[in-house]
């Protein structure tokens, strides 16, 4: 199973959030390091165009988020663990397809609410980010500083 990081393959959960009434989606995203380390990070953002399609746009991020982290960190394929359903916005499709001629991108169906652990947390993160998130981070400012 694809359930635990390698040196070259990294596994990440990743869940997106929406609240109408703030006008925002928001990600979660659980980094699990091979040596057992968990990394969080979060976002939110308000780009009209995204609004539309509510918290899939906060999954979308997070995944953006997640292949460019394992990517800029050394790994050559990542595992992400996450409920949406293919979602397709032109930038993100773009992105993706551009990253995947660098790095192998695996989705992992996850069923939401099936109290998987790491599930659950990714969930809690990405709602707490609707209203305490700062925007959508920049991926270079969290380059881990020990690449491999």
């Amino acid at each position: 199973a694809l359930t635990t990081s390698t040196s070259d393959r990294l596994v990440v959960y990743v869940d997106g959030s929406f609240d109408v009434s703030i006008q925002k989606y928001s990600f979660g995203c659980v980094i699990l390091l091979e040596d057992g380390r968990i990394i969080e990070r979060s976002g939110n953002g308000e780009e009209p165009e995204l609004l539309a399609i509510r918290n899939v746009a906060g999954e979308m991020h997070g995944a953006m988020y997640a292949v460019q982290w394992a990517f800029e960190n050394g790994y050559f394929s990542v595992v992400i663990h996450w409920s949406a359903k293919n979602p397709h916005t032109k930038k993100y499709a773009a992105f993706m397809k551009r990253m995947q001629e660098k790095i192998e991108v695996i989705f992992q169906k996850v069923k939401a609410h099936s109290g998987d652990f790491y599930n659950e947390r990714v969930d809690k993160l990405a709602k707490k980010a609707l209203v305490e998130g700062h925007g959508i981070p920049d991926v270079d400012v969290y380059r881990e500083k020990n690449r491999k």
